[in-house]
């Protein structure tokens, strides 16, 4: 009687379950997504941060780079630090990878220039050793 206590619920969520289904012609595909978009302008910064920054400098830096996402021509906004996937292929040697999404090559010309973005590289440069920075844009 017990085993119908574990059992019957299991049965009962995949009876409830739709039937899988082949994929058809008209399944989307990632080609097929990315086609129909917009092109999307794409700004990715590598930062590598200087050794000896106190926890109060690698706070004033984040605080200074989340600024960043108030600028209004910025559409999508991410932070983050490498993930730590060793492959000969990947560098991980940077201390935080920005990426921006902008609409266009002009909205990203208006980001560089914006008060919000010189006052952060003007306030947080000296937290850094080195930027590389690769723009793309999607097709």
């Amino acid at each position: 009687m017990k085993n119908w206590m574990y059992i019957l619920p299991a049965a009962l969520m995949l009876a409830c379950q739709p039937p899988a289904q082949a994929p058809s012609a008209t399944t989307s595909t990632p080609e097929s997504v990315q086609t129909t978009q917009s092109p999307v302008f794409i700004h990715t910064v590598f930062f590598w941060m200087k050794d000896n920054l106190s926890e109060t400098e690698r706070q004033a830096f984040l605080e200074g780079v989340h600024t960043l996402r108030q600028i209004e021509v910025v559409r999508q906004y991410y932070l983050g630090t490498p993930a730590g996937t060793p492959r000969e292929v990947v560098d991980s040697s940077y201390g935080y990878n920005l990426v921006l999404h902008f609409a266009n090559a002009q909205d990203q010309d208006t980001y560089q220039t914006h008060p919000v973005h010189l006052a952060f590289v003007e306030k947080c440069k000296q937290y850094w050793t080195r930027v590389q920075v690769y723009d793309t844009i999607t097709e």
